[in-house]
């Protein structure tokens, strides 16, 4: 399991217990301020347990959602407005807007680690959405997958989805034209 070192001191660990529970190889000094009773984690759950208030999105979902095999070279994350900006090399952050933050949010387990990632349905309004901030070939290739696999796509949940964005007439219309 992993922890924060605030939620060890939260625990009644001080400062040297820890460093005693590490030199006895009990617990483990995975990297600055985050410590775990296993040796060896995941860098994704190393991630998630400091940055447990993002979700994950556009290239980030479209990997691990099996879209493409293309990895990103950061986690593609978004973070609900206002929000402080993540100061990490590891991370491409995002603000989304209170009153679509939530819309589509699922959990996804990815090599024994549970994230939160937006839904099929909801990425695809995100692929529309950020079409023009996508590199053009990988948004082909992401359009092309949802293409050729509509029955990983509830219409029903589409809909109500987009019911729910102020542009939803120009989002289903160019999710209907372009990509279905």
């Amino acid at each position: 399991m992993l922890y924060k070192y605030a939620d060890l001191k939260r625990k009644g660990y001080a400062h040297k217990d820890i460093e005693r529970l590490v030199d006895q190889r009990i617990m483990f000094k995975i990297e600055k301020g985050v410590y775990s009773n296993r040796r060896n984690v995941t860098e994704l759950s190393t991630f998630m347990i400091k940055h447990p208030k993002v979700i994950f999105t556009l290239e980030s979902a479209f990997y691990y959602y099996g879209m493409t095999d293309k990895r990103p070279e950061k986690y593609v994350v978004v973070t609900k407005k206002p929000a402080w900006r993540i100061v990490d090399v590891q991370i491409k952050q995002y603000f989304m807007d209170p009153a679509i933050y939530d819309i589509g949010v699922t959990k996804l387990q990815i090599n024994n680690t549970w994230i939160p990632i937006y839904d099929r349905e909801r990425m695809l309004i995100e692929l529309v959405r950020y079409r023009k901030k996508l590199d053009p070939e990988y948004y082909k290739e992401i359009r092309d997958y949802y293409h050729h696999h509509p029955e990983k796509i509830n219409m029903k949940k589409l809909k109500g989805y987009l019911d729910q964005f102020v542009s939803k007439k120009k989002l289903t219309e160019v999710i209907l034209t372009e990509i279905l």
